[in-house]
């Protein structure tokens, strides 16, 4: 629609209006695309509490709220990540983070932030640690279901082969304390289970970081890790060393396939 004046006689077309509203329209259509809200406070992906917003400003209610001590992130800290949808397109930026909470991927930009909301594959972000080195995470869904997860759940790769991958899922939840005479007091805590995904027989099973629970849980094995076992101090809290354990273990199944 043009919107027109008469002065004088004369038509004045006010173009100006109609360009910014296109202009607002078309930025409020790839906000809605990729996005459902934005931070609330101005120390942008720094603050430690998430806060959602509808389109009407209503809040959201969310695990962000000011009076649950930790965050819902898999780190406080911010890293760089590179997004693979579903629909095989990429997508990176320099400030992401996944909630373990709410098993969402979210990334910042102008101090609001965004849930990425088209189908995700797999995603990885590098985060700068304590020593000033550089660590990356990769995490991926598509899994078969097991226990109350389900394909959309996402798992932290620690180990991608051929035939097995080491996987651990990590969630947060709220829990409540309360001490005689003072105030309820909530905060997250993180739980953790590992799990065998193999690959040819699309088949998950949850583990423990035991020696002999791995071999309990997964008998085919069982000759395969005693041969490692036998030859490697292998300390089975360390993830590392589980990590070169089942980097042996798919070398032995892929060569016996």
């Amino acid at each position: 629609m043009v919107l027109c004046f008469n002065f004088r006689g004369t038509k004045f077309h006010v173009m100006k209006t109609l360009l910014m509203a296109l202009f607002c329209f078309a930025a409020a259509k790839i906000d809605a695309q990729i996005a459902s809200g934005k931070l609330a406070g101005n120390d942008g992906a720094a603050n430690k509490y998430y806060e959602f917003y509808d389109n009407s400003g209503n809040k959201i209610k969310n695990a962000g709220e000011e009076d649950v001590k930790g965050t819902p992130m898999f780190k406080e800290d911010w890293g760089s990540g590179v997004v693979k949808f579903k629909n095989g397109k990429e997508f990176k930026d320099s400030l992401m983070n996944f909630s373990l909470f709410e098993n969402k991927l979210f990334f910042s930009k102008y101090n609001q932030i965004f849930i990425v909301s088209e189908p995700v594959e797999e995603f990885m972000i590098t985060y700068k640690n304590e020593k000033g080195n550089f660590d990356k995470v990769h995490f991926k869904c598509g899994y078969p279901i097991v226990e109350k997860k389900d394909a959309n759940t996402f798992y932290e790769v620690l180990y991608e082969g051929q035939g097995l991958q080491l996987l651990r899922w990590e969630q947060k939840k709220i829990n409540e304390s309360y001490s005689y005479g003072g105030a309820r007091e909530r905060e997250f805590s993180l739980m953790q289970q590992l799990y065998v995904y193999e690959v040819k027989e699309n088949k998950i099973t949850d583990i423990s970081s035991t020696v002999s629970s791995i071999k309990k849980s997964l008998p085919q094995y069982a000759n395969y890790i005693d041969d490692y076992t036998s030859k490697h101090k292998l300390n089975s809290k360390d993830p590392q060393q589980l990590i070169s354990l089942f980097a042996f273990l798919d070398e032995k199944t892929v060569a016996t396939k």
